[in-house]
C-alpha cells in the first residue's frame, strides 16, 4: 500500500472542501425534517390522538388514556401544535381543523390510507439500487392496486376531484337522461357511486378486474350504494357489453389505447356521452415529472410493456393522436384541465400531473 491515501486523510484534518456543504445539506435538513414530522403525524394517527383530542385534554391524561409514556405524548402534542395539527389551550390542545377534517377516524375525509400508501412508496423507493441493477419488481396487473393502493387513490379523490369530476359530468344535458352508465376501470366504485347518488333511476356498473370487486363492495356498504353493481373482467380482452347511456374511464392503463377506445364506441348508445380523464402525452413531450418517470419504473406489470414516462405504456397513442382518433367517433364538448379538478400533488404514483377532463358525445 502507498502511503498517497493516508496523506490526502491527512490534509482533510485541515484543509476546507473546495464546496461549501450547505446546498448539499440545506436539501438533507428539509427532508430529515419532514420525514420526521411526517412520522410524528402518521404516529398520532395510529395512536388516534387527533380521536382523543376532539374534546380538550390535557398530555397527561392523553398518556394515562392510551397507556403511553407521558413525557413522550407531551413532546409529541407539542411537536403536532407546531405543525398546526393541534391548537394549545393553556395546558391543554385540541385538534385543529384540518385535523378534524382529515386525521380523525370518524371524518369521511379520513386520510389514514394515504399515509400507509407514502410509506409504501419510501420502501420501494429504499430499493432503487438494487433495481437499477436487477430490474423492477415484477407484479401483476389485477394485484397491482392491492396493498391499499386502491383505498388511498379513493382518499384522495374525496378530498375534492370526485365532487368536482361529478359536478363536469352532471351538468352536461345529456345527464339527465342517462339510463345506464360503465364506470371502466372503476375499482373503488366512487365515481360510479356519486352519480348514481345525483340521478336515483340511474343503473350504474363498475367494471374491473375480478380481485377488486372485495375493494368495491367495501365501499358500497361504506356509502350505501345499493343502487350500483360490480361487473368482473379484462377490458383489454372481454366484451364491454352494449345498451350506455355514459362511460367513465379515468386513469387507468387503457386509458389511451386505440383499440379500447373502439371498445367505448360500441358499447355506447348513439348521442351517449364518454368521460375519459387521463395524462396525455404530447408527441414531443420528453417528461411531465423525472421523479414519477423513475417511480413508475421500479415496477413491471407481467404480459402489460409500460412506457419510459409515468402512466404510459407502449401501444398508447400520443395526445395528438389520441385526439384526432377520438374525433372520428366523437363530438368533443368540453375539456377541463388538471387545475379546475385535481387533488393536490404528493410526489408520488397517483398525482394527476396535467391530466384533462374531456367530456364527448358518440357521432
Amino acid at each position: 500500500m502507498t502511503g498517497k491515501p493516508y496523506d490526502f486523510n491527512r490534509k482533510a484534518l485541515s484543509q476546507l472542501p473546495h464546496m461549501a456543504a450547505e446546498p448539499l445539506y440545506g436539501p438533507w435538513e428539509q427532508v430529515v425534517r419532514g420525514y420526521k414530522q411526517f412520522c410524528a403525524m402518521a404516529a398520532a394517527v395510529r395512536l388516534r390522538i387527533f380521536d382523543h383530542l376532539v374534546e380538550l385534554r390535557q398530555p397527561m391524561d392523553l398518556a394515562d388514556q392510551l397507556n403511553a409514556d407521558p413525557k413522550m405524548i407531551t413532546d409529541l402534542c407539542d411537536l403536532l401544535a407546531d405543525m398546526e395539527l393541534l391548537v394549545r389551550y393553556q395546558d391543554g390542545f385540541l385538534v385543529s381543523a384540518l385535523s378534524r377534517t382529515y386525521l380523525c377516524s370518524d371524518s369521511a375525509w379520513f386520510q389514514e390510507e394515504v399515509i400507509k400508501n407514502i410509506f409504501s412508496g419510501f420502501g420501494l423507493w429504499q430499493q432503487l439500487d438494487r433495481i437499477c441493477i436487477e430490474g423492477p419488481v415484477k407484479v401483476d396487473e389485477a394485484d397491482f392496486f392491492e396493498n391499499n393502493l386502491i383505498d388511498s387513490l379513493a382518499s384522495e379523490i374525496l378530498t375534492g376531484e370526485l365532487q368536482q369530476t361529478v359536478a363536469a359530468v352532471t351538468r352536461q344535458p345529456e345527464f339527465a337522461a342517462a339510463q345506464r352508465m360503465l364506470d371502466l376501470g372503476g375499482g373503488h366504485g366512487l365515481y360510479a357511486m356519486a352519480l348514481a347518488a345525483q340521478k336515483q333511476d340511474l343503473e350504474a356498473i363498475v367494471y374491473d378486474f375480478n380481485p377488486v370487486e372485495k375493494d368495491f363492495k367495501r365501499y358500497k356498504e361504506k356509502f350505501k350504494a345499493n343502487g350500483v353493481r360490480f361487473v368482473a373482467g379484462n377490458l383489454f380482452a372481454d366484451d364491454l357489453g352494449n345498451g350506455f347511456d355514459l362511460v367513465l374511464f379515468s386513469y387507468n392503463p387503457g386509458g389511451k389505447n386505440e383499440r379500447i377506445l373502439e371498445k367505448i364506441h360500441q358499447c355506447l348508445n348513439p348521442g351517449g356521452l364518454f368521460v375519459t380523464k387521463h395524462a396525455l402525452y404530447r408527441e414531443a413531450e420528453a417528461a411531465k415529472s423525472t421523479l414519477l418517470d423513475i417511480e413508475w419504473q421500479l415496477t413491471a406489470f407481467r404480459g402489460v410493456a409500460k412506457g419510459r414516462n409515468v402512466y404510459a405504456f407502449e401501444q398508447d397513442l400520443s395526445e395528438e393522436a389520441y385526439m384526432e382518433r377520438l374525433q372520428q367517433d366523437f363530438e368533443i364538448i368540453e375539456t377541463i384541465d388538471a387545475k379546475e379538478f385535481a387533488t393536490p400533488p404528493l410526489a408520488k404514483f397517483g398525482d394527476r400531473l396535467d391530466s384533462i377532463i374531456i367530456i364527448s358525445r358518440k357521432r
